[in-house]
């Protein structure tokens, strides 16, 4: 794991692994869960609408659902959009966590790569990951949620805790102790998911899409 990048080649790739690319200036990540089919590079992610392109045309298998979002099989390049390839990491130590980008990596552990494949393709047959939603139910929940049953967005998480920061601080500026002071408490918010999924075990843990309710 390299400090703040964790580019990779696609040679590297591994099915089941958790993928991202930055958008925007660098201003938000995307995520998905990458998959080998056929000698072909695949991603499974939660999109806002359904993409096509001339590669993959986009190789959905259900609806967007109501209010926005869809789960989505696409090639790597449809996925990626001309950005650059990085691989999320899992059980990272603390000091590595503190100082990574939020949402690129986690402290929480990963589920065996074929249940992971399997929650994904799951997902994307039926579709059941709920609307899309920035904060409580996006792309890196989604991805996030195929690595260790547990969903969650450390991206999202940092954005509320950060939002709270500055409404609080509004018109002070922020120094580098109350960078750290967000940072820990997204490492407490991470870890309380992180205790969650070690007591309930992320094999056995069911979610309200699981179950078709989604």
């Amino acid at each position: 794991m390299g400090y703040i990048s964790n580019r990779i080649s696609k040679e590297k790739l591994q099915s089941g692994d958790h993928i991202y690319c930055y958008r925007y200036l660098h201003t938000y990540s995307h995520h998905g869960i990458y998959v080998k089919e056929n000698n072909k590079d695949r991603v499974i992610h939660l999109n806002t609408k359904p993409k096509t392109c001339k590669n993959c045309r986009g190789e959905q298998q259900a609806e967007e659902k109501k209010g926005g979002g869809i789960v989505v099989k696409t090639c790597l390049d449809c996925f990626l959009d001309g950005h650059g390839l990085f691989l999320y990491e899992y059980q990272v130590s603390v000091p590595n966590f503190l100082v990574q980008v939020p949402g690129t990596c986690t402290t929480g552990p990963a589920d065996d790569p074929r249940t992971v494949v399997d929650r994904a393709y799951k997902m994307h047959k039926t579709n059941g990951f709920g609307a899309y939603d920035l904060l409580n139910n996006n792309c890196e929940t989604f991805a996030v949620y195929c690595k260790t049953g547990i969903p969650y967005s450390v991206q999202a998480m940092h954005m509320e805790i950060a939002t709270k920061t500055t409404l609080a601080e509004w018109g002070k500026p922020q120094s580098f102790m109350t960078a750290l002071a967000d940072k820990l408490e997204l490492m407490f918010q991470v870890k309380k998911k992180d205790k969650r999924l070690v007591e309930s075990g992320s094999s056995k843990y069911k979610m309200v899409v699981e179950n078709g309710n989604g």
